[in-house]
């Protein structure tokens, strides 16, 4: 294991800390590891919610960004919020746009790939 110090600086005094680290510690999103969680009762929920404020930030902006798609949406985890943007990915109902201002994923810009979204641009 690699151990990480780092120091936590507050207002009266510094804080030397220690971090273990392993692969076990870090987890990283992937969607072929999500995906059959959205056959779920559950993930068909969260899924269709994900779906309906796409269609709705469309419809009035003909864009949104990820931020504002899953905010408030719930689920179990953002893991799974992420599945249902790359679902909707897969079933060609958005396209990520680029965004020259910001590379961060809650920055990402999507616009919808069936009309009347795309005719809107």
């Amino acid at each position: 294991m690699d151990k990480v110090v780092y120091y936590y600086e507050g207002k009266e005094n510094k804080v030397l800390c220690y971090h273990y680290k392993s692969e076990e510690d870090i987890t990283m999103y992937k969607y072929e590891n999500e995906r059959m969680g959205l056959f779920t009762d559950e993930g068909q929920r969260l899924l269709l919610k994900v779906r309906d404020r796409a269609q709705k930030l469309l419809s009035t902006s003909g864009a949104f960004r990820m931020l504002e798609v899953l905010q408030g949406v719930g689920g179990d985890s953002s893991f799974q919020q992420l599945a249902c943007i790359d679902r909707l990915i897969e079933l060609k109902e958005i396209v990520e746009c680029s965004n020259p201002i910001s590379k961060s994923t809650q920055h990402k810009i999507f616009i919808g790939l069936h009309p009347p979204y795309y005719e809107t641009l």
